[in-house]
């Protein structure tokens, strides 16, 4: 049996890519509805909104004087930790690899799969640091290997799948 971690790295990509979808989508929706240049009459805004023209005008108006690149980088910041919470629900923080089955601990739940269905081994250097990317029944899982694995996990694997990884 082998235990790996998933890298942070792989949660904050993903939870930074969704923010700046986010922050993006948000910030062109609020520039097309109230337009480049604010010339919102207060009186009939205030009337709709009861009082809250004076921040959401000084939100735009904060927003216009960033420009575009920092007005999108300030909004999708608020985004970031509910995505970066999303991602951690999505992407494993453990995976435990046995003769006869894969586990992957999510946020909240653990899935088995047998080894049966596993689809591909890809084995990734970066740096100093070496990665296991594993292809199961379509789930793709990354985890970090630390020194010293590499021989316990290709043991572990098909030898067809430990074959076609080069290992």
């Amino acid at each position: 049996m082998v235990r790996l971690s998933s890298p942070i790295s792989s949660r904050l990509i993903l939870a930074g890519s969704y923010a700046g979808i986010a922050g993006v989508t948000f910030y062109l929706v609020t520039i097309l509805f109230f337009g480049i240049d604010i010339d919102l009459e207060e009186e009939a805004v205030n009337e709709s909104l009861h009082g809250v023209f004076n921040y959401l005008e000084l939100a735009i108006l904060m927003l216009q004087a960033l420009g575009p690149v920092f007005g999108m980088i300030v909004t999708a910041i608020p985004f970031f930790p509910f995505t970066f919470l999303y991602a951690s629900w999505v992407c494993p923080s453990r995976i435990t690899i046995t003769s006869t089955e894969i586990r992957a601990k999510f946020f909240g739940a653990e899935k088995t799969w047998q080894m049966s269905e596993l689809e591909s081994v890809k084995f990734q250097h970066a740096s100093d640091q070496e990665f296991i990317i594993l292809k199961v029944s379509g789930k793709t899982l990354k985890a970090e290997i630390e020194h010293g694995n590499w021989g316990r996990i290709r043991d572990l694997l098909p030898i067809e799948i430990a074959v076609k990884a080069g290992t």
